[in-house]
């Protein structure tokens, strides 16, 4: 699946890879697309703002996870047992709390109620504009896979040992990027 967006700009790849003119702004360009999907799917997560509609087992639990942050705006948070999700199941803004950072919408008291998919969430999350450190990591990703591919690597390197020579995938993504991305990641569900 394609980025929901572009985490860096070519203007950004070519001033940290010291490049004048737009000689390489196709690759760099490909390059973008591509480590922003992988930066993407690494983290488990959209970073663009969109709007999104998700339902949740209440559990008898006072909050529920959403799936994508940070939070921007709730719409709405309906309990319904009978899943029907009318204005009488709504509940008032004033009657919850939004963790914006951590995409958790809490009860100020009492509980969801315990059902199967009875809580509906219509809200809207993401970066309206990415995160520097984000932006940062993406960029150090591209200069990477561009610097590889000008020096003719093919992504492996070789190791040998008592003669016999073995290469393995190279890693993805250089150190820094990874800790920068750890801040980022949502865990396995």
């Amino acid at each position: 699946m394609a980025a929901s967006t572009n985490l860096c700009s070519i203007d950004d790849v070519r001033s940290y890879l010291g490049i004048a003119g737009a000689g390489h702004d196709e690759a760099i360009g490909m390059l973008i697309a591509a480590a922003s999907e992988a930066i993407e799917n690494y983290c488990r997560r959209r970073f663009a703002e969109q709007d999104y509609v998700e339902y949740h087992g209440g559990g008898g639990h006072q909050r529920v996870v959403l799936r994508h942050r940070p939070v921007i705006a709730v719409s709405g948070v309906w309990d319904d047992l009978a899943r029907e999700f009318r204005e009488a199941s709504e509940i008032e803004p004033d009657e919850y709390v939004v963790d914006a950072e951590r995409g958790i919408i809490a009860l100020k008291v009492g509980v969801f109620s315990d059902g199967h998919l009875n809580v509906k969430v219509a809200y809207s999350a993401g970066y309206e504009v990415v995160p520097g450190d984000l932006a940062q990591a993406c960029t150090m990703l591209v200069a990477a896979w561009f610097n590889l591919g000008r020096t003719g690597g093919d992504g492996m390197v070789s190791r040998s040992a008592g003669g016999a020579v073995f290469q393995y995938p190279a890693q993805p993504f250089p150190e820094q990027v990874i800790q920068v991305l750890a801040r980022y990641r949502d865990p396995a569900v």
